[in-house]
């Protein structure tokens, strides 16, 4: 994924391939965190929770069936069971994804730090 803006109030990532493409919002201002999903150039319904919801951020690892492929896929946790995956990657760059959504969200936040982002597996 690829940062496309990186403010103290909003952070915005894009992913894109041969058949999706995904986009995260994270926006302070607005309390909101919104991701948009195209599979083969057809919009999915977006999915959006107040940032106030987030969990955790952490990587799911998945064993690609067909290839037999490690992937390592950002997961932003809203509680309740419910999770949000962004694009499957290799590890240095799910870490690297991890680690910028979570630095994003304790900035200004007492005290709040996490550890650095460890696929579980």
């Amino acid at each position: 994924m690829r940062v496309l803006e990186n403010t103290p109030g909003r952070l915005a990532l894009q992913s894109s391939g041969f058949a999706n493409a995904v986009t995260c919002i994270l926006d302070k201002p607005e309390g909101t965190v919104r991701v948009q999903r195209k599979v083969l150039l057809w919009p999915r319904t977006p999915i959006e929770a107040p940032l106030d919801a987030i969990e955790d951020v952490t990587i799911s690892e998945v064993k690609d069936a067909a290839s037999g492929t490690q992937l390592h896929v950002p997961v932003i946790n809203l509680g309740a069971g419910r999770l949000v995956s962004l694009s499957a990657t290799d590890k240095d760059v799910a870490v690297e994804v991890v680690d910028t959504i979570r630095a994003f969200l304790d900035a200004g936040r007492d005290g709040r730090g996490r550890k650095p982002a460890r696929p579980r597996g």
